[in-house]
């Protein structure tokens, strides 16, 4: 907070909220709850614009990503460039998970496995359906257009031993050495791939 970047994030989007947009691309975000409860609320003035966003790229929980009020996106572990997957009721908050085979213009991009090079995609396959059908497909049918396979996951069901909720975001703390992130980043992402393999 106070950050110039953040203060930016938060201008972009009172932005699109003044130009009444109906999609927006977002390929950045914030760590933190107390930057998500501002962004949230200048969401709620979103409500008729699909606002697409991407994960952090090592597996932290990432805002507005993970709000209810965005589609969130992350890439796949998954060597399967066609896969698309949408899950129902996240544990991090990422709806879409795709792999999207490389485009001679991603090959000279320095970071290939970014999440933030899949929402503009994302976002085109959007833009050319809503001028074709000259009508924005609504957050449920995102999933169905993109033909993506359900994963469904009962939000009941999500029991573990030192699992919190922080408002509506389901929240996993596990104690780990602060001072080696790299184990960190390498725990986040075989949670990653667990999920993906055994469902959330």
């Amino acid at each position: 907070k106070g950050n110039k970047s953040y203060s930016n994030l938060l201008k972009a989007l009172q932005y699109c909220v003044s130009q009444d947009f109906e999609l927006v691309s977002l390929s950045m975000g914030v760590l933190g709850i107390n930057g998500a409860k501002e962004i949230q609320v200048i969401l709620e003035n979103l409500k008729s614009t699909l606002v697409i966003c991407a994960a952090s790229n090592n597996g932290l929980l990432t805002y507005p990503a993970a709000l209810t009020e965005t589609i969130g996106v992350k890439r796949s572990l998954s060597k399967d460039s066609k896969m698309i997957e949408w899950v129902e009721n996240p544990a991090d908050g990422i709806e879409l998970i795709v792999n999207f085979s490389e485009t001679q213009l991603l090959q000279l991009l320095l970071e290939k496995d970014s999440n933030s090079i899949l929402v503009p995609q994302i976002c085109g396959k959007l833009a050319m359906h809503a001028l074709k059908s000259k009508k924005l497909l609504t957050k449920k049918n995102v999933c169905t257009y993109l033909g993506a396979s359900l994963r469904r996951r009962d939000i009941d069901d999500y029991k573990l031993p030192l699992g919190i909720t922080i408002d509506t975001i389901p929240v996993i703390i596990f104690p780990y050495d602060c001072n080696n992130k790299e184990f960190a980043c390498d725990f986040a992402v075989s949670l990653q791939s667990k999920f993906e393999n055994e469902g959330y």
